[in-house]
């Protein structure tokens, strides 16, 4: 062997050498991320442990999908958003047995009044007799005649009593 032979030996060791301590590094790394992941996951879906938790957890979706409501209404009252009213929910989406576990008597009557004033609208100035969202309306926006200024007072009026019963239910939080 002489001493070309030897470098390049040597070399081929350094590589490997090289290359070893790149896969442990990366190795080391990808363990650290996937702990740092699943501790951020962790950190960001909390599950609630109580009643207490679940009920906050069950009134900030009822008011979520409140206001969603209220302001797919608001919208109608300076021109016509058939687009907010069909995807605005028609429900909280809550079965029964979980309202009567974790609301008051009160608040459930109030929620059942809320879901019953929106759908006695949609029904009103919305809905086709096939259950279609209604996009062309008679009269003037601006004189608010025909039925586009029946659904535009209407919904007025709707928002106003929405307001009402989203600010009773918030005063039992």
């Amino acid at each position: 062997m002489n001493n070309i032979d030897i470098v390049i030996i040597v070399c081929l060791l350094l590589i490997l050498l090289l290359l070893f301590l790149l896969v442990a590094l990366s190795l080391k790394m990808y363990k650290t991320l996937s702990n740092y992941k699943a501790v951020q996951t962790k950190n960001l879906i909390s599950i609630p442990n109580t009643d207490t938790e679940f009920r906050e957890v069950l009134l900030s979706t009822v008011l979520l999908k409140m206001y969603t409501v209220r302001n797919s209404v608001h919208k109608q009252t300076m021109n016509i958003h058939a687009r907010a009213i069909q995807i605005a929910p028609v429900e909280c989406g809550i079965n029964e047995q979980l309202l009567k576990k974790h609301f008051k008597n009160d608040e459930r009557i109030i929620i059942a009044t809320f879901w019953g004033h929106f759908n006695e609208y949609l029904n009103s100035y919305w809905l086709t007799k096939k259950g279609i969202t209604k996009t062309v309306f008679t009269g003037d926006m601006v004189e608010k005649t025909g039925d586009v200024g029946k659904m535009m007072v209407a919904s007025e009026h709707l928002v106003f009593k929405l307001d009402l019963l989203i600010q009773d239910l918030q005063k039992g939080m």
